[in-house]
């Protein structure tokens, strides 16, 4: 794990394409959207869209090999599909694809409690890394872990002898 459940990506590495207002339910924010919040907090997003997505900074490049998804927790909403984009600097986007080049669409949970374990064909390297909605169960909700591994060489600078 990349620092969602842990606390080491803070607040303000999570972003949306939108949330649910909170004045409407507190529960909803990005900042709940982390796998094994208490059930009923997560992201939600403010529009039942397919163009709605949820954002994490890692705040340095990693190898991800995967990520894991949660529902809200509250029985009701989910997402059931979704695509991975990622990115070295958020301007250029590459969506995680299947073993034939193609965008790679990720069965999602089935339920709003259960975690699940979205592993890549292959890895990719990057700092941002973008969940896009494509389906869902009532209203587009989810928490997020992403998996790989962060090189000290990506976070340490290597001087010369």
């Amino acid at each position: 794990p990349l620092g969602m459940t842990s606390g080491e990506i803070q607040d303000w590495q999570i972003s949306s394409s939108s949330t649910y207002p909170t004045e409407w339910d507190s529960s909803c924010h990005e900042k709940y959207a982390r796998v094994y919040q208490p059930n009923g907090k997560a992201w939600c997003a403010k529009y039942k869209s397919s163009s709605e997505w949820l954002l994490v900074d890692l705040g340095v490049a990693a190898k991800i090999t995967g990520v894991m998804t949660q529902g809200r927790g509250d029985g009701n909403e989910w997402v059931t599909s979704f695509m991975v984009t990622y990115s070295i600097d958020a301007s250029r986007w590459n969506y995680v694809v299947d073993t034939y080049g193609n965008q790679k669409v990720f069965e999602g949970n089935r339920d709003s409690y259960s975690t699940k374990h979205s592993y890549f064909d292959e890895p990719v390297f990057g700092r941002f890394v973008k969940f896009h909605v494509v389906t869902w169960n009532r209203h587009p909700s989810m928490r997020v872990e992403i998996i790989g591994c962060q090189s000290i060489h990506s976070i340490v600078f290597n001087y010369p002898n």
